[in-house]
């Protein structure tokens, strides 16, 4: 991946991160806030309606402390005012006093007159039947005595549903005893009362039957609670909350549950600068991103991308001569200057390498003209010699001594032709064409089978091995091969093989002949010493050194002989598919 591409890529996934932290942080930071906002704001709300329930509780005690400590109610229960309804229990009563219900009991709790109103809908009402009996008496608390105790409110749960209810003694107006019976009165918590207190709570406000599964209530009473129990349900959309709290009814059961719905103001609120606040920083991010990244890639990117094509370009023409020259007072512009002068320095090498390569080719020139005319002088001289010797050996005697004489100065001619004939094949196969990767298998083979070796097997142990030389080290393998042929005696099989050790690598030449014995190993490759073997390994071991190769021979004398070619790793490859690597 390119530089450009790559700080692209991580500007983008470091604004990525960034933008995901900031949403965690913001959640993080503000979600319990606003949870514990509309928490107070369920819960307020909810208290709100309990406090105007119970309000009402204490209005419908005061209307029953009134109504049961009055001496016509007094004297009705007793049996001794039978006008007390008809002036009394009229409908515009129950519409004044917002009733549904006044019950009369006897001392025993037995209902002996009661009257129902729907006052909203203004229909009578039946009275339940378990309402027949009174429900609970009240108890004299520590402030009160006798009968004169003060009224019992709370809920009282029926088969037509609950009912706000006061309960309190029927007593004179002295409020002296015995108490004539018991006054019961009660409003329902019906659809229209329900619709009176969301009014006045200004809430969603249900009223719902309590079941089984609802959490622990607690019972009403004209005093207010400073906490009750409250539940927080989970919405069922994100825009609303439900708060929910469990009524019980003056005997400890539960009776109805009180549900307010609640619009999630704040929620919302939050949620939407959430939304602003996360698209903005978005933007704002973006913007940030896009100008650092078109100001990075102004001053460094493209100028980096700009200093790579050129260098490109330069060596791929193999123009040394061209520049980057890159303006500026940075490390980049620095860089383009440390790379200019290199590549001064590199065309002053080139132009010196060209002109050392030109006169040393004007010079090679020169030397092989002169080698070839003194060798063909020097040819025409030992041509003369030897015809001279022949014509003087024809004119002697051949009993006489100087015959000895002329064999030594033909056998010195004939070596000499040997030599500039050598020197003639050297000067062909050692020209700097003929340099390059030589594969050793094929060549070896090739020089084996132009030797015409009758009853030797000559062997190769491995493919695809190509060693950096000339054509010379054909003669090389030639020169070997001759040997073991001429003086191994007993030669009919000759292998290649090839191995690595450390740094070099090993090329391994071996016969089945006599071998060599320990005291000539190393005088074979001196010039002119050995069984005519001097000339050849000497000047074998020359031309290896050349090109940074050695040889030796290693093998067991009686067991045949071994050499042992020592190539640099930097002038040998092993390639697949026998194909040649490219120049070093």
């Amino acid at each position: 991946m390119k530089i450009r591409s790559s700080v692209t890529l991580t500007f983008i996934i470091v604004i990525v991160i960034s933008l995901l932290i900031v949403a965690v942080a913001t959640q993080l930071a503000l979600y319990p806030a606003v949870k514990d906002i509309e928490k107070r704001e369920a819960e307020n709300a909810v208290l709100k309606v309990i406090r105007i329930i119970e309000y009402d509780l204490g209005t419908l005690g005061g209307t029953c402390e009134d109504w049961g400590k009055w001496d016509d109610t007094y004297y009705f229960a007793k049996g001794e005012n039978e006008g007390y309804p008809a002036e009394n229990l009229v409908n515009e009563t129950f519409l004044s006093l917002r009733l549904d219900l006044m019950l009369f009991y006897d001392t025993n709790g037995t209902l002996v007159y009661g009257k129902g109103f729907d006052y909203s809908r203004q229909v009578a009402l039946s009275i339940p039947d378990d309402l027949s009996h009174i429900p609970a008496i009240p108890e004299p608390d520590s402030n009160n005595s006798g009968d004169d105790v003060p009224p019992l409110s709370g809920v009282i749960s029926t088969s037509r549903g609950p009912l706000l209810a006061s309960i309190g003694p029927i007593l004179p107006n002295d409020r002296t005893g015995p108490a004539a019976g018991y006054l019961l009165i009660g409003r329902y918590l019906d659809g229209d009362e329900t619709t009176h207190y969301a009014s006045l709570a200004m809430a969603n406000l249900t009223f719902r039957e309590a079941g089984p599964a609802d959490e622990p209530g607690f019972a009403l009473s004209p005093v207010f609670h400073e906490v009750i129990p409250i539940t927080i349900r989970p919405p069922a959309d994100g825009d609303y909350l439900v708060a929910e709290s469990t009524i019980n009814d003056i005997s400890g059961s539960p009776a109805f549950i009180t549900s307010v719905t609640i619009e999630r103001t704040v929620f919302q609120i939050g949620r939407n600068s959430f939304i602003l606040f996360f698209v903005i920083v978005v933007l704002a991010g973006g913007a940030i991103g896009i100008t650092a990244i078109r100001f990075l890639d102004r001053k460094v990117l493209s100028r980096v991308s700009l200093l790579e094509k050129t260098v490109r370009e330069i060596t791929e023409q193999k123009d040394f001569k061209g520049r980057t020259a890159l303006s500026g007072d940075d490390e980049i512009s620095s860089l383009s200057t440390s790379i200019d002068r290199m590549l001064d320095a590199l065309d002053e090498h080139v132009a010196a390498e060209t002109a050392a390569k030109d006169d040393a080719r004007l010079a090679n020139a020169k030397l092989t003209l002169l080698s070839r005319i003194t060798r063909h002088d020097v040819l025409n001289q030992v041509t003369i010699v030897r015809g001279f010797a022949d014509l003087l050996s024809e004119s002697i005697p051949q009993d006489s001594a100087g015959i000895e004489y002329l064999k030594k100065i033909k056998s010195a001619a004939k070596t000499i032709e040997h030599q500039l004939a050598f020197m003639r094949e050297y000067e062909l196969e050692a020209s700097p064409s003929s340099v390059g990767w030589i594969d050793v298998r094929k060549l070896f083979l090739e020089v084996a089978m132009g030797m015409g070796l009758f009853g030797v097997k000559a062997e190769v142990l491995f493919d695809n091995l190509f060693i950096y030389s000339d054509r010379l080290l054909a003669k090389i393998f030639s020169t070997l091969i001759d040997n073991s042929v001429s003086h191994g005696e007993r030669v009919d099989r000759i292998t290649l093989s090839f191995y690595e050790s450390g740094d070099k690598g090993i090329l391994v030449y071996e016969d089945n002949g006599i071998g060599i014995p320990p005291d000539q190993k190393e005088l074979i490759f001196e010039q002119g010493v050995g069984r005519n073997l001097g000339i050849g390994l000497f000047l074998a071991r020359g031309i290896l050194s050349v090109y940074g190769m050695e040889i030796r021979e290693t093998g067991e004398y009686g067991k045949g002989a071994r050499f042992e070619i020592l190539v640099p790793r930097n002038k040998y490859r092993k390639t697949e598919g026998g194909n040649p690597p490219p120049s070093p």
